[in-house]
């Protein structure tokens, strides 16, 4: 047998798919039925996406196992076997406070409070519903199937947002979210470059957005990301900064 245990993306969980691209040798070719055996023994019965290394219509499994972000999901196939697989889920643990652990409280600041990586995910959401904000005309994408393009999952990695332009042209957007200036281009080529064999038609062009945080004294400015980029001609560098203030009857803090 061979098996794989990953975690569950958030797309995965709302459209009822399971990504196998590590396992996509043992798996049927794209269109083609396969089932799926639970841990009770039920099967589920469908078949896998028309080009991409995943198994749709996988909905009643996930509600049956009430599947979260975050939980893993190991994957065994017999190869003697392909068109069959068994999967095990395991909920994510949820760590709580030690007995006798106090809440530390931070003092107020007198300064607006700037919505950095630790907040990356709302960042995110500001960006996906505004994002005419960041270029005219950009919409998010969505595939045959109804996916949209936030967290977009392909065999290479999950594409934060994938957009068109004004022109129909692809667009993929990543938050640099602390990562190395090195991987973060890298990641994104790679992307641009998945884009471009799987999705792009005719004369489609595709190019990327890296966003990151506005240089500060306390962010000072990612040369190496700068130069990196800089090389690519496909590559934009955007900038987001915002500030947050906190009102009381008329005071500011």
């Amino acid at each position: 047998m061979t098996k794989i245990t990953k975690e569950l993306n958030a797309t995965e969980i709302k459209y009822g798919l399971l990504y196998v691209s590590e396992l996509k040798e043992l798996f049927p070719k794209p269109s083609h039925s396969v089932t799926i055996i639970d841990t009770d023994g039920e099967r589920f019965d469908t078949k896998m996406h028309s080009f991409q290394p995943r198994i749709d219509g996988l909905t009643k499994l996930h509600r049956k196992h009430d599947t979260q972000i975050g939980d893993s999901v190991t994957i065994e196939v017999n190869p003697q076997t392909i068109g069959t697989a068994q999967v095990r889920f395991e909920h994510q643990a949820i760590e709580g406070p030690e007995p006798g652990d106090k809440k530390t409280v931070e003092p107020r600041e007198t300064e607006s409070l700037f919505i950095t990586a630790s907040l990356e995910s709302m960042l995110e959401d500001f960006i996906s519903n505004n994002l005419s904000a960041l270029e005219a005309d950009l919409r998010l994408y969505k595939d045959q199937d109804g996916i949209f393009g936030r967290q977009y999952p392909t065999e290479v990695g999950t594409i934060d947002l994938l957009c068109l332009d004004a022109k129909n042209n692809f667009v993929v957007i990543e938050l640099k979210r602390g990562r190395e200036s090195d991987r973060v281009v890298g990641q994104i080529s790679r992307y641009i470059g998945w884009v471009k064999a799987n999705l792009a038609k005719d004369s489609m062009e595709v190019r990327g957005i890296v966003v990151v945080h506005k240089p500060t004294d306390k962010y000072p400015k990612d040369d190496k990301l700068f130069y990196a980029i800089l090389a690519n001609p496909k590559i934009e560098l955007r900038y987001y900064e915002i500030s947050l203030n906190f009102f009381e009857k008329g005071k500011t803090f």
